[in-house]
C-alpha cells in the first residue's frame, strides 16, 4: 500500500463515505433505468469532490493530481457510471481552468466544480477515434462568430450536459495544427443531442450522439488560441488517462472484494471454496494485481507535472485497463453460476471493465504512445 498524507486519507475518507451513503442506495434503480441519478453531480459538489485539483479562487480546493484519482476511485468502486460521470466532468473543467479566458473561468468554473451545472467533452467522430486528428467537424469564422458543423459520437453526458467542450477543425488543412477548442451551451441553436447509445455497462452514464448544424457561437467561445486545441486535449488526455485508471483501480477493488467474501462464506465438499487450493491462489492473483495497478497510479500522479508524464500515464492506463478485465472475469468465476447473476454485483463489474481497454485511448494506442517514449519507433514513422 502506498503512502498518503493526511489530507489525502481525508479525500478518500469522504469520497467512500458520500459513496456508501449517497450513492449506493441509488445504484439498483438507476441501473435498470439507464441513467445518471438526477441531482448526484451537485451532490458530488456539495461534497467537493469535483474541485479537488482546482483553486479555491473558483471554488476549488487547491489539491494535487492524486487526490482526484481518489475521489473518483471510492466513487467508481460503487458505481462506475457515475465515476466516470465525474470524470468526464472534472475533464470538461480542465481546459477552462488551464486555457481559458478570465471570463469564461469565471462563468463555467464556479458552477460546474459546485455540480450546478454538468459539462462534456465532444472529441469522438465515428470516423475519428484513436486518430483523433481526423476529426471532420469544422468551425469558419463570420464576423464575431464561429460557425460549428459536424457529428460526435460516444460523448459521455451528452445527454444531460449543460456544457460541451467541442473540438472543431479551424483549419482543415492544418492537420493537428488547424483544431480548436470551442465552448457550446446547452440550447445554442444548431446543436442537438441526436439520440441516446445504449451501451454494454456504465448504465448509470449517459452516453450520445451531439449534431452541429450551422451552430453559432460568439468568438468569446473559443477556448485558448486558435488552432491550439490539438496540444490542449493531449494534456486533457493525459489526465484523463490518470483517472481511468484510477476508475480500474476502484472497480478492481470491488471485485476482489465481492469475490473475497464469497469464497469465504460458499461452502462446497464441506468448506468453503476459500479452503481450494485453486481458488485461493485465484484470490492472491487478484490481489497482487490490483495492487500492481495501484501502484501505476500513483507513480502516474507523482509525475504528472514532469517529463515523463505522458509516459506514467499511458503505463497506469495501459495496464490497469487490462488488470480491471482479468481481475472481474476472475471474481464471475469463483462465483461460477451465480457470477452470471445480475443479482450478484460482479455480473456488472465484469459488464463494466470492458470499455477501459477501448475508451481513453486503447490498449494499442497506449502501447504505440509508450513505443515512442521509449525510442522503439523510427524517425518520421506515424507510429
Amino acid at each position: 500500500m502506498t503512502d498518503l498524507s493526511a489530507e489525502q486519507r481525508q479525500i478518500q475518507d469522504v469520497a467512500r463515505e458520500f459513496a456508501a451513503r449517497e450513492l449506493a442506495p441509488l445504484v439498483p434503480e438507476y441501473q435498470r433505468r439507464r441513467s445518471l441519478p438526477p441531482g448526484i453531480m451537485a451532490r458530488l459538489g456539495e461534497f467537493g469532490l469535483i474541485g479537488i485539483m482546482f483553486p479555491e479562487e473558483y471554488g476549488g480546493a487547491g489539491g494535487d493530481v492524486l487526490s482526484q484519482a481518489l475521489a473518483i476511485q471510492e466513487i467508481s468502486k460503487v458505481d462506475a457510471g457515475v465515476g466516470v460521470a465525474l470524470l468526464v466532468q472534472v475533464l470538461a473543467l480542465f481546459p477552462i481552468w488551464t486555457t481559458g479566458t478570465e471570463d469564461q473561468r469565471r462563468r463555467y468554473l464556479p458552477k460546474g466544480l459546485a455540480g450546478e451545472i454538468i459539462g462534456a467533452i465532444a472529441m469522438t467522430e465515428p470516423d475519428a477515434g484513436s486518430d483523433f486528428a481526423a476529426i471532420r467537424t469544422v468551425a469558419r469564422r463570420d464576423g464575431g462568430e464561429y460557425v460549428i458543423n459536424g457529428r460526435k459520437t460516444f460523448i459521455t453526458n451528452g445527454p444531460v450536459a449543460d456544457f460541451v467542450v467541442v473540438a472543431a477543425k479551424t483549419n482543415p488543412g492544418s492537420g493537428r495544427r488547424g483544431m480548436s477548442l470551442f465552448l457550446v451551451d446547452k440550447g445554442t441553436p444548431g446543436f442537438q443531442v441526436a439520440r441516446k447509445l445504449d451501451k454494454m455497462g456504465w448504465h448509470t452514464s449517459e452516453t450520445a450522439e451531439l449534431v452541429f448544424d450551422e451552430c453559432r457561437v460568439a468568438a468569446q467561445q473559443l477556448l485558448g488560441e486558435e488552432n491550439a486545441g490539438f496540444y490542449y486535449v493531449m494534456e486533457d488526455f493525459n489526465l484523463e488517462r490518470i483517472l481511468l485508471a484510477a476508475q480500474c483501480v476502484g472497480l478492481a477493488e470491488a471485485a476482489y472484494g465481492a469475490a473475497r467474501n464469497y469464497a469465504l462464506s460458499r461452502r462446497q465438499f464441506g468448506q468453503a471454496i476459500a479452503g481450494f487450493q485453486a481458488v485461493r491462489h485465484q484470490l492472491v492473483e487478484m490481489y497482487a494485481q490490483l495492487q500492481q495497478a495501484r501502484l501505476l497510479l500513483h507513480q502516474a500522479c507523482r509525475a504528472y507535472n514532469g517529463e515523463d508524464r505522458v509516459l506514467w500515464a499511458s503505463l497506469a492506463k495501459w495496464i490497469s485497463s487490462e488488470i480491471v478485465n482479468r481481475v472481474t472475469a476472475q471474481a464471475v468465476q469463483i462465483h461460477g453460476g451465480y457470477g452470471y447473476i445480475a443479482d450478484y454485483p460482479v455480473e456488472r463489474y465484469y459488464r463494466d471493465a470492458r470499455v477501459f481497454t477501448i475508451g481513453g485511448g486503447t490498449s494499442e494506442i497506449q502501447k504505440e504512445i509508450i513505443a515512442r517514449r521509449l525510442g522503439l519507433t523510427q524517425p518520421g514513422s506515424r507510429a
